[in-house]
């Protein structure tokens, strides 16, 4: 791999790196202008309405512009993050302390 397809990569990692969207478990190989993205793609839970397909689309239209992607190969898995819990649901999945007071009320011994 030389200097310019590392600097690619790198660019291509930036692009997606800024977009509203993870892309941290995304593949990137490039050899001599010939560039394969790979792996998943899934939307973050603070922000679950975004289109992959439309923000990856248009990702893939500014990479066919770039005059250093000669050919561009994009096999994406798509996935939708959890909608981020409400407040009560968080508070009904923190755990308790036991305190010797209630100790007997919750398990029914001391």
């Amino acid at each position: 791999m030389n200097a310019d397809e590392i600097l690619l990569i790198r660019d291509i990692r930036r692009m997606f790196g800024k977009r509203q969207f993870d892309s941290g478990r995304m593949e990137v190989n490039v050899t001599r202008g010939h560039v394969s993205l790979s792996g998943i793609v899934k939307t973050l839970r603070q922000n679950p309405e975004i289109d992959l397909k439309e923000e990856v689309a248009e990702l893939e239209k500014r990479l066919k512009k770039d005059s250093r992607v000669k050919t561009l190969t994009v096999t994406f898995r798509y996935m939708q993050a959890e909608k981020k819990p409400r407040e009560h649901e968080e508070e009904a999945h923190k755990p308790h302390a036991i305190s010797a007071d209630n100790a007997e009320e919750i398990t029914g011994a001391v």
